[in-house]
């Protein structure tokens, strides 16, 4: 690890973008190398987004295990900053969402999809892709539980800010009809 202390904040937060852009892009060990590049982060905001986007990296990678630590260390900081960072804190519990859907608790990621999703609606309109893909991640936690109204209701939802916000011919609209037929078929 090297110290970036006199690094500029602008680069710092291009950086960071980047890292989440390559996870988003289905590369997430090249989103875990590019924050280790950055090494120890002295602003804290930084620091906890840094620790986030890498437990989200680490799951996709196979390493939900180490995670869990990543992620925690996240919501210590971002709960302790003077300022919340609603979007930050809406991506910590994501990940928790996640991290709870892997340990099979359906309960605990709704819980925390939910949370994401109040965090967020605070900053973004509920037509913004980062809220959109949250109810279509409870849907998933509805429908494993066998809950297919309450699924229903979600990707419902979903859609309905897809097709205002995309059109009908966007492939992620298409998607969500695609879970929106699954339910219905299981139902």
């Amino acid at each position: 690890f090297h110290h970036f202390g006199g690094t500029d904040k602008e680069t710092i937060d291009f950086t960071l973008l980047k890292a989440k852009l390559f996870f988003q892009m289905g590369e997430p060990q090249q989103s875990i190398d590019l924050i280790d590049s950055l090494g120890d982060l002295t602003n804290r905001e930084h620091n906890a987004r840094a620790l986030n986007i890498k437990a989200k990296s680490l799951i996709w990678a196979g390493f939900i295990d180490k995670a869990i630590g990543f992620n925690h260390q996240a919501f210590l900081i971002a709960s302790s900053l003077e300022v919340k960072d609603y979007i930050l804190l809406g991506d910590i519990a994501n990940v928790d969402g996640i991290l709870a859907y892997f340990r099979g608790d359906y309960d605990q990621a709704i819980d925390k999809f939910e949370e994401a999703i109040d965090n967020k609606r605070k900053i973004y309109s509920d037509q913004n892709p980062e809220v959109l893909s949250l109810f279509g991640n409870t849907g998933v936690m509805y429908k494993n539980k066998l809950q297919y109204d309450k699924a229903l209701e979600y990707y419902g939802y979903e859609l309905e800010n897809l097709i205002l916000k995309l059109g009908e011919n966007h492939p992620d609209v298409a998607t969500s009809y695609q879970n929106i037929g699954g339910v219905l078929f299981e139902k």
